[in-house]
């Protein structure tokens, strides 16, 4: 006879966790073929308990997006942190959101493209549009950018860096599409070689 497996007990919010954990398994490996079903068999839970912590699918997407935003948040401000000069900072955007969008695998479609992307941004402590916006307002306040509106600035840097990604990702090459975003995004900013 064969034993049925025992649950361990976990917390409500460690039970949140492992289901958040077998979703961007799932859906890193399915992209956004991935269903309820096959995050609760990652999890071993039950269906139920899905529900439980999720209302919705698009409610479990939304706490997934917080998760890897803040993942990429952490890395984007190391990366902001180590940059030399304002420059050197514009320049290195696009070759690190690709790479930070690559790296997302499957979760790129499901969370940035799927309805959860479409969605009215919501406003959250890793908002990219809104992290861009602070670092473009700093660049001004630094006298490094020219730019008149920091908010829609950052809305159309994003638009360039998501497109340059989404680029790469289609097979253009890297090289010459980072060139050329780097290239569009100094002269836009009219970031200077002053350190900031």
């Amino acid at each position: 006879m064969s034993r049925v497996p025992v649950r361990r007990r976990l917390s409500p919010a460690d039970r949140r966790e492992e289901l958040l954990d077998a979703a961007e398994a799932v859906i890193r490996r399915l992209g956004d073929t991935a269903r309820v079903e096959d995050i609760v068999r990652e999890a071993g839970a039950g269906r139920g308990t899905f529900y439980v912590y999720f209302e919705t699918w698009e409610a479990l997407l939304h706490a997934l997006r917080e998760r890897v935003f803040a993942q990429l948040d952490q890395r984007f401000s190391a990366w902001a942190n180590s940059a030399r000069d304002w420059r050197d900072l514009v320049s290195g955007l696009p070759e690190l959101f690709v790479d930070m969008t690559l790296g997302m695998e499957g979760l790129h479609q499901a969370l940035l493209h799927g309805p959860v992307g479409q969605a009215p941004p919501r406003r959250t402590r890793h908002d990219v549009i809104h992290r861009l916006a602070d670092l473009i307002t700093q660049g001004v306040t630094a006298g490094a950018f020219a730019v008149v509106d920091p908010k829609m600035t950052a809305v159309l840097v994003f638009a360039v860096l998501h497109e340059t990604a989404d680029q790469v990702e289609r097979g253009a090459s890297r090289k010459a599409t980072l060139a050329a975003a780097q290239d569009l995004l100094i002269r836009a900013l009219e970031a200077t070689n002053r350190a900031g």
